[in-house]
């Protein structure tokens, strides 16, 4: 079941990957980062680096997620192209072939399905639904 709920919960995922980044190692990465810059530049320009380092990180995971849920659709619409390709061949050819095959059986059942369509309104305005949602 590749459908929204599945790319829903990959970007809640992603979410509280990167919120736990953020929360659990901004504290540890920021302090580094600034006890590092200190001996090259001024302490609020340390802090400031340090801080724009870890919203980075945080950006980065965010676009990773977003890029697993963009694969995944693209790979699911594929398949359902070519699932839909291959049984279009299949059935197709069959069909041709049993037409073929068979040219009386196929002249009565097309008498009979259209007999059973005009006579049965029912079964016309069923029809007539199925093909206007197609």
């Amino acid at each position: 079941m590749e459908g929204w709920s599945t790319r829903l919960a990959i970007r809640i995922a992603s979410f509280v990957a990167a919120a736990i980044i953020f929360i659990g190692g901004l504290g540890f990465l920021v302090l580094s980062a600034y006890l590092a810059l200190l001996a090259h530049v001024s302490p609020p320009m340390a802090a400031l680096i340090a801080a724009i380092t870890a919203f980075l990180l945080g950006a980065i995971t965010l676009l990773a997620g977003h890029g697993v849920v963009a694969l995944m659709r693209r790979r699911r619409q594929r398949d359902a192209g070519q699932l839909a390709e291959t049984f279009r061949e299949i059935l197709g050819d069959e069909i041709v072939s049993i037409a073929t095959e068979n040219p009386h059986a196929t002249v009565f059942t097309s008498l009979a399905t259209g007999f059973a369509i005009g006579a049965v309104p029912e079964l016309r305005h069923l029809l007539r639904d199925l093909l206007r949602k197609a």
